[in-house]
């Protein structure tokens, strides 16, 4: 069983990477621990989350180059805060 911490001093910022230049980039980002690792099981799951702020697998990337990607969502990272 895993057991999900209500209260976090962290901040859990959405990674992608674009399939065809291999770069990283942040989405958005949540304080809620819950709601990182809901759309985590979500998304191994292959289930399309109902919550609004749940990034989307896959996005559009605009490359260095002038191309045009496919990023996919990678996951949540912890982020520390310094309060």
């Amino acid at each position: 069983m895993i057991t999900i911490r209500e209260k976090t001093m962290a901040t859990y910022q959405t990674i992608f990477k674009c399939r065809l230049c291999g770069k990283l980039f942040n989405g958005v980002a949540t304080d809620s621990e819950r709601l990182a690792f809901e759309t985590i099981k979500d998304a191994c799951l292959g289930i399309r989350s109902e919550v609004i702020q749940a990034p989307k697998l896959n996005q559009e990337h605009f490359c260095a180059d002038g191309s045009y990607g496919v990023a996919d969502f990678q996951g949540f990272k912890k982020m520390n805060s310094h309060k």
